[in-house]
């Protein structure tokens, strides 16, 4: 699937949500964007953007293209952080606007952010875009546009899977009811194509991470309103809030969970595999129905794989240790883990390139298979109805994704990394309870789709 990238730098997530780069994750989709899918430029009508700290500088830089010429260097100095700014200087980000701006008018048909970080659907003459953008300190810390590919409608969930399938080097699809065998919930396969390979999983591997904090409140070695503190220590690229908090700042492990998996909060993510230890996550893997937990053995923190990622040395030392993504065997564990252990103090500094090129393949990431996250879903949704669990089931559905026709709850997770994206949902019918699964990864970050074309083919889907 060619793509013609129209954009200036990455907005760096692991999330897709996201997990949601250049060309590495977006953030990942998002209910607005993903429900202006089936929308044709002529049918869109403008939304106002919010007055929120990062609406204002979305509307800066729409204002900007609207305009005859700007920014100057002087303007993009002090509306871009340095972070940025140390890959893309004050006077090619002046070109940059200058090449954008061809590409304009822009008309902004949906928007859907947080306080620092946003997404808006801009319809254009030509092809339209998403535009990506993220604050840190009130400064513009990240910006990208990207063509809005709409996917296809799909009359059966079988042209579905044949459209993933050729929009990526590698996918999987799986479609699944919920059923019960023995009063034990599982997955049911309505249509699946290759559900069971392995492949990277990006943010979705919070799936784990919130079932091990279940299972640490249930033992009593946690409590939903225990406080965690942020350091610099704990301090993780970029997705989310809580990475801009100063030092000390505390947080519930509620809170943090809620952030983790609605915002994709990669320093919640951290702060929460700190709390209940390496160890317990690498266990709830095989708890919540993982078909080979020791793929993902040593369980990587977000900070340790952008660290490795993002450094050449350190790429190629665990690449060495790893012997490849599928290794699984007790040596390449314990070379990974003397890896980590002699990970030198950061301070979140990457070299953009290094860390845009994908590194799924070489043991940076987390693993899984399509059945895999099923059951990880399922799992989730089991645990919610116990006393330990009860906040899981908001904290699911704080952020679903997509809209699903007569659905009554949408638990989603998604997760992105440069050259992988996936998508997981647990949807309640009146009737039925599916759990649907895409996954895609390539060689290139350009190799699979994009986060909207994504969850339009997720949504048309489950129509």
């Amino acid at each position: 699937m060619p793509r013609r990238r129209i954009a200036l730098a990455a907005v760096l997530a692991l999330a897709l949500a996201g997990c949601s780069g250049t060309p590495a994750p977006a953030p990942e989709p998002t209910e607005t964007a993903a429900t202006a899918a089936d929308a044709t430029p002529t049918d869109a009508a403008p939304v106002e953007l919010p007055d929120t700290a990062v609406g204002d500088a979305a509307r800066w830089v729409l204002d900007l293209l609207a305009a005859d010429s700007g920014p100057t260097a002087e303007e993009a100095q002090a509306r871009f952080g340095e972070e940025f700014l140390s890959q893309v200087p004050a006077d090619q980000v002046v070109q940059v606007f200058d090449q954008l701006r061809r590409e304009g008018p822009f008309t902004v048909v949906s928007w859907d952010g947080t306080e620092t970080q946003g997404t808006a659907e801009l319809d254009s003459p030509g092809t339209p875009v998403l535009m990506m953008l993220a604050l840190k300190d009130d400064r513009i810390d990240g910006l990208m546009f990207v063509p809005n590919e709409k996917a296809p409608e799909v009359d059966a969930p079988a042209d579905a899977a044949r459209a993933l399938a050729g929009a990526a080097e590698r996918s999987s699809f799986l479609l699944a009811e919920v059923t019960r065998n023995a009063g034990v919930p599982e997955c049911t396969p309505i249509e699946e194509r290759d559900a069971d390979t392995v492949l990277p999983i990006g943010s979705m591997f919070k799936l784990y991470v919130l079932g091990a904090v279940v299972t640490a409140v249930e033992d009593g070695r946690l409590t939903w309103d225990q406080e965690l503190t942020i350091t610099d220590a704990v301090r993780s690229l970029p997705s989310g809030d809580l990475r801009n908090e100063p030092d000390g700042t505390k947080v519930t492990v509620e809170e943090a969970a809620l952030k983790m998996i609605s915002n994709s909060d990669n320093t919640a993510a951290d702060l929460l595999i700190g709390a209940v230890g390496r160890e317990a996550v690498e266990e709830e893997l095989e708890a919540m129905g993982h078909h080979a937990p020791e793929l993902n053995r040593p369980f990587l923190t977000t900070r340790e794989a952008f660290q490795m990622a993002a450094d050449a040395g350190l790429r190629a030392k665990f690449a060495d240790a790893s012997e490849g993504f599928d290794d699984a065997t007790a040596e390449a564990s314990d070379a990974q883990r003397a890896v980590l252990e002699g990970l030198p103090e950061w301070d979140l500094g990457y070299d953009e390139q290094t860390l845009a090129d994908p590194a799924w393949d070489e043991g940076l990431d987390w693993y899984a298979t399509a059945r895999d996250l099923c059951a990880a879903q399922v799992a989730l949704q089991q645990r919610a109805g116990t006393e330990a669990g009860q906040p899981v089931r908001g904290i699911m559905a704080a952020y679903p994704g997509i809209e699903v026709p007569g659905a009554v709850y949408i638990g989603f997770k998604g997760g992105s990394a440069p050259g992988e994206l996936g998508l997981s949902f647990y949807v309640e019918g009146p009737e039925k309870i599916r759990v649907l699964v895409l996954q895609s990864a390539g060689s290139a970050a350009d190799a699979v789709p994009q986060p909207n074309w994504l969850a339009g083919l997720a949504e048309n889907t489950l129509d």
